[in-house]
């Protein structure tokens, strides 16, 4: 591996814009990356590993080649600032955190993070057996696909069988051609998507997954709990029958705890919802369609 220290000196030597790294980059406590508006083509897999607090990644672009982007390992107060994140294979992720490992009260602004069409792994693919993964955001930013993704753009969730992650956020986020899915959540509390804004789901093909999954992985699972949609948006796409753009029914979503407001699309959208009776009941003028299970 090599540290963060190396390769900041590396990018402030070179007047190349585009920069080689061969092996995996270590984030840890207190590292600081500043990319200076260039790009980092990483040859490691995973590209950066995160094992550290406090920690920063700034201006730039990142091009995985060959893994996974971020390997999460144990990250806290971490952030993310303004990076074009990108990567080659369609299995690998962008952002990776599974098993035991770790995140906590790390950040997203801005940038974009995007694989090439018909990506077969989520862009951002969490999933941890224990509550490991809480109070992360993503903000002010794009997820592009380019087009017939075959897996979600976001997929959060606990595998442990009695325990959720918590307090997890989306906050103005424009999903690019998501037909494979925006946002997945397994046994997820606390969970808010505010202003999720859906464009160009009508340059390939029907949307063959629903967008906004808000559920568990199995009937042995929790229940996501306590979740928040607000303001979100479609712009154009057809959904293939038995498609949603939002789904929270009773086998999925916990009763009386799922608060959705100022959902809708533009005239021929047909934004459509799945939703428990208990949901139904309390969102009376929701002014979209809705299916009650």
């Amino acid at each position: 591996m090599v540290t963060t220290a190396t390769v900041q000196a590396l990018i402030d030597s070179s007047v190349n814009t585009v920069i080689d790294i061969t092996e995996t980059i270590l984030v840890s406590d207190m590292s600081s990356l500043q990319l200076r508006d260039k790009t980092l083509r990483l040859f490691g897999a995973p590209g950066i590993q995160i094992n550290g607090r406090h920690w920063t990644i700034a201006g730039g672009k990142l091009h995985a080649q060959t893994g996974d982007l971020f390997e999460c390992v144990n990250s806290s107060m971490g952030l993310v600032l303004n990076v074009w994140c990108s990567g080659v294979k369609l299995s690998k992720s962008l952002w990776k955190c599974v098993g035991s490992n770790q995140c906590y009260d790390t950040h997203v602004i801005g940038g974009e993070w995007s694989k090439p069409s018909s990506m077969t792994t989520p862009i951002v693919l969490v999933s941890v057996d224990g509550p490991f993964y809480n109070n992360n955001s993503w903000s002010k930013m794009r997820f592009q696909t380019n087009g017939t993704p075959q897996a979600p753009c976001v997929s959060i969730g606990c595998t442990h069988t009695a325990n959720w992650i918590y307090g997890n956020a989306f906050q103005d986020v424009n999903f690019e051609i998501p037909n494979g899915g925006a946002v997945e959540l397994n046994s997820c509390f606390a969970t808010t998507m505010r202003g999720v804004q859906i464009f160009d789901a009508d340059l390939y093909g029907n949307i063959t997954r629903s967008l906004v999954v808000c559920g568990r992985a199995s009937s042995k699972h929790l229940r996501s709990n306590l979740t928040v949609i607000e303001q979100y948006f479609r712009l154009s796409g057809v959904r293939d029958p038995g498609v949603y753009d939002i789904e929270a029914d009773s086998n999925q979503h916990m009763p009386y705890t799922f608060d959705i407001r100022s959902v809708g699309g533009i005239a021929g959208a047909k934004v459509e919802a799945k939703l428990s009776p208990q949901i139904a009941e309390m969102h009376p003028q929701l002014g979209i369609n809705y299916v009650v299970v």
